[in-house]
């Protein structure tokens, strides 16, 4: 059996969390595999994407560091991310009034994210997974 990533287990649990019986009924009702995929499954594993998409952002937004040692964000920008940009405008340009501003929009990107994820999750009621 090969390797495994631990994201790969989690949404293996989230998926053992989906009633059978959910799939049983929109079959006898005649729903299709992508009916049963957009109606049963998503929505019990809206809350898990959610988290990982923020939690992606977040991690895309911190990638900098590896970036920056690897390849400077070329070749022809390619590789350039938004931190990136602001440290390379601050501390390689000296403009650090165009480094705050693109900073802050930063920071307003991540609050809207958090905010939203706070939105999606409040609506959400965990359960734990009956595993037989």
């Amino acid at each position: 059996m090969g390797r495994c990533r631990p994201g790969t287990l989690i949404y293996l649990a989230a998926l053992k969390s989906v009633p059978e019986d959910l799939y049983e009924a929109a079959e006898l009702d005649g729903a299709g595999w992508l009916t049963k995929m957009n109606q049963i499954t998503l929505k019990y594993l809206k809350p898990l994407l959610v988290i990982n998409l923020v939690g992606a952002v977040i991690g895309a937004f911190q990638a900098s560091q590896n970036i920056l040692v690897l390849t400077g964000g070329g070749p022809n920008f390619k590789t350039q991310t938004f931190a990136l940009e602001i440290f390379m405008q601050a501390f390689f340009f000296m403009k650090f009034g165009y480094a705050t501003a693109l900073a802050w929009i930063m920071g307003a990107l991540m609050i809207g994210f958090t905010v939203w994820q706070l939105r999606i999750l409040r609506q959400v009621e965990f359960r734990r997974a009956n595993v037989d």
